[in-house]
């Protein structure tokens, strides 16, 4: 590996690693909210002055515009009526409640290869309800 990617890297884990080991001590609300940050979820799911995570962004995608979903916790118009397996089953599977298909957004790579626990921070996904 190149000895600068090998530092950067370096340097990241380190920078992580207090922010790590105070996640292992967190809440379940911190944990949801910590996995939603690193996810950096609100990015696609929330419009320029809109309301975080209301979805309605407009992306283009090789098989055509997509608008990004609701993922508040409303349970009419949001995720709220989604149990922890609907909701790992649409992030991880790509697989709506209803069961209806998401791609191309979901399953997003990344996120289809973390764990109930999310080993690598300790943090765990029973948090995600309450963002």
């Amino acid at each position: 590996m190149n000895p600068m990617k090998l530092l950067v890297a370096a340097l990241f884990l380190l920078g992580a690693a207090p922010f790590a080991a105070a996640q292992q001590s967190a809440s379940p609300l911190s944990k949801g909210e910590y996995v939603a940050r690193a996810g950096d979820c609100i990015a696609c799911h929330s419009i320029p002055g809109g309301k975080p995570f209301a979805g309605g962004l407009k992306m283009g995608t090789p098989l055509g515009a997509i608008y990004s979903t609701n993922i508040t916790p409303d349970k009419d118009t949001g995720i709220g009526n989604y149990s922890l397996e609907d909701f790992d089953r649409a992030v991880r599977g790509g697989v709506a409640k209803d069961g209806h298909r998401l791609y191309p957004a979901m399953p997003y790579p990344s996120y289809a290869k973390i764990s109930d626990d999310d080993d690598v921070l300790g943090l765990d996904l029973r948090g995600w309800r309450t963002l």
